[in-house]
């Protein structure tokens, strides 16, 4: 006969970083062709557009505490927006060979860091797969993004893309 124990254990310490989560539309099926993204709190009471992928990760990077940031498909589309393939490579990340789950990056404080996660490593579905799943459909990708036809950004695409994030 064996004998089982049970053991108190503390509780583990919450997590204080601020959460974000971005998604961007691009111009045709490449990242570097950015159209514009949104990044919003996970409380969901702090909300930016950015038209410019620097200007997305400055604000990010220039936050005053360590953050978490979640995409849809972060490294193998919209990550490619911010970092290149060697900052990728350079960083801490953690892995499974294929797929990167998190990467961390250094803020401008280098005290602070700001660690990248691929929400489809987390929920391995497709944002529409999720959303259905919610009752939070998410619509239909404007044709514009698919094809790379620049033009004026609309309230209805800003619309689109905040559906998404809300989704992630």
């Amino acid at each position: 006969m064996t004998n089982h124990y049970i053991y108190r254990i503390k509780a583990s310490k919450l997590d204080d970083r601020e959460t974000w989560v971005i998604d961007i539309e691009t111009w045709g099926l490449n990242a570097r062709r950015f159209a514009f993204g949104i990044v919003k709190n996970l409380q969901g009471d702090k909300e930016e557009i950015f038209y410019t992928p620097g200007e997305l990760r400055s604000f990010l990077e220039n936050q005053p505490n360590n953050i978490l940031v979640y995409a849809a498909n972060m490294w193998g589309f919209d990550g490619l927006a911010f970092f290149d393939k060697h900052e990728i490579r350079n960083a801490q990340r953690i892995d499974t060979g294929s797929r990167i789950i998190s990467v961390s990056f250094p803020m401008t404080d280098p005290k602070l860091k700001m660690e990248w996660r691929d929400s489809v490593a987390l929920i391995p579905m497709r944002v529409s797969d999720i959303g259905t799943a919610l009752k939070m459909p998410k619509g239909i990708t404007p044709i514009d993004y698919i094809k790379g036809n620049k033009r004026e950004i609309t309230e209805e695409d800003i619309e689109y893309c905040r559906r998404d994030v809300d989704i992630i």
